[in-house]
C-alpha cells in the first residue's frame, strides 16, 4: 500500500496476517467511498486518526494494561528490536522505519541476554 508518511511517500509492507485482519475489519464497517478513513475518532467522527488521536489511544492503551514508561513509540522500537533478533538486517531495518540515518535505526535496537546468547551459539 503507497501512503504519504510526513512529507515523503512510500509503500508501507504489511503481514498477510495484518492484512486478513484488515480485510475483515472493512468488511464489517464497509467505506462509502475510497477516500473513506480506516479509523474515525470518537471526539470528532468526521475525522480519521491523526498522530495525536494515535498517541493518546496507546497511551490509554498501555496505561489500562498497567504498563509504564511506553509511549507510542514502544511498538515501533519492538518491532524493530524483534526483526533484528530474527536476522534482519540494520540496513533492512533502516529502510522499513524510514530512517535517514542507520545510526538512528542501529539506536532502536534493544539488546537483551537472549539477544547474546543466540549470537554466541552461532561460533
Amino acid at each position: 500500500m503507497t501512503t504519504p508518511l510526513g512529507s515523503k511517500a512510500g509503500t508501507v509492507f504489511v503481514s498477510e496476517k495484518l492484512r486478513k485482519e484488515l480485510q475483515t475489519y472493512v468488511k464489517s464497517v464497509p467505506p462509502k467511498s475510497l477516500t473513506d478513513k480506516l479509523f474515525y475518532s470518537q471526539k470528532r467522527p468526521q475525522e480519521g486518526w491523526n498522530s495525536n488521536t494515535l498517541c493518546q489511544f496507546y497511551h490509554y492503551l498501555f496505561k489500562s494494561v498497567g504498563i509504564e514508561g511506553a509511549s507510542s513509540h514502544s511498538p515501533r522500537r519492538t518491532l524493530i528490536t524483534n526483526l533484528a533478533d530474527k536476522g534482519v538486517s540494520v540496513r533492512v531495518l533502516q529502510s522499513i522505519a524510514r530512517h535517514a540515518n542507520i545510526s538512528t535505526t542501529q539506536a532502536y535496537i534493544d539488546v537483551n541476554d537472549a539477544m547474546k546468547r543466540k549470537a554466541i551459539e552461532l561460533i
